[in-house]
């Protein structure tokens, strides 16, 4: 009988053994699983981070009770008092219609805007089908990405110019605006590759509008600020068809 009881014990005691190993090799996996995942994740999704940005003012609400300002190394321009400028209606229209760029250049890489380059027969084949776009609807996120770009910067700049009691929604945008800008960028980079020069062209040209309009008064930074608007529209067409002509190059025919 205690030969029975122990030879009983030991079992249990290996029984138990045998669990706690499987469920630690359970962890493991599991733990190297998700390791592996979020490692996929990031080398895929990689260009979406600084879409933080546009959760950061209600976090930081929530955290500290009060609206989020922007750091004094990137402060916002303050553009409240356009409101008392004696054209500001011509300044402020002008300068919240110049984000029109975003939008027409997110509908063209929706293919919802015509290429007038097919327009012109010298310039396509006649076994080509004339389309409507350029062809970059297969990948909508380009166009998506523009056109919420342009949805933010309306409402940055409105809130920015209509007065100083909307500065912190202003602020709060700011960051939002910010945010999209430049996930957009990296998502271009991402899928578009290393631009071309004439991307590289428009794209310094606006940064450099971008830099020196915000050390300037409020109607001039308006003013300059609105061809960074059109640079930074334009550069975004010019990268796509440099991704496009990069992948007819090497044989991957339309996106």
């Amino acid at each position: 009988e205690a030969v029975q009881r122990s030879l009983l014990e030991t079992r249990l005691e290996l029984e138990r053994k045998a669990k706690q190993t499987s469920l630690t090799q359970h962890f493991r996996t599991i733990f190297s699983a998700s390791l592996v995942g979020a490692r996929y994740a990031a080398s895929r999704s990689w260009w979406c981070f600084p879409f933080l940005l546009t959760v950061y003012p209600l976090f930081y609400f929530l955290a500290a009770g009060k609206p989020a300002t922007s750091p004094s190394f990137w402060s916002m321009p303050v553009l409240s008092s356009l409101v008392h400028s004696p054209s500001a209606g011509f300044i402020i229209s002008g300068f919240l219609l110049s984000n029109i760029s975003y939008f027409l250049s997110g509908l063209y890489l929706l293919d919802l805007i015509p290429d007038v380059r097919w327009a012109i027969p010298s310039r396509r084949k006649l076994t080509e089908k004339k389309e409507s776009g350029p062809g970059f609807s297969e990948n909508p996120l380009l166009g998506t990405l523009v056109l919420l770009s342009g949805v933010c910067s309306v409402f940055y700049h409105t809130f920015q110019t209509i007065g100083p009691q909307y500065h912190h929604i202003a602020e709060t945008f700011y960051y939002i605006d910010h945010g999209f800008a430049i996930s957009s960028i990296l998502y271009f980079l991402n899928l578009c590759g290393v631009p071309g020069k004439r991307t590289l062209a428009l794209g310094t040209t606006g940064l450099v509008l971008l830099a020196t309009g915000s050390i300037r008064g409020a109607e001039t930074y308006a003013f300059i600020h609105s061809f960074w608007h059109f640079f930074s529209a334009g550069a975004s067409v010019s990268w796509a068809h440099d991704g496009l002509e990069k992948q007819r190059a090497n044989g991957g025919g339309k996106r």
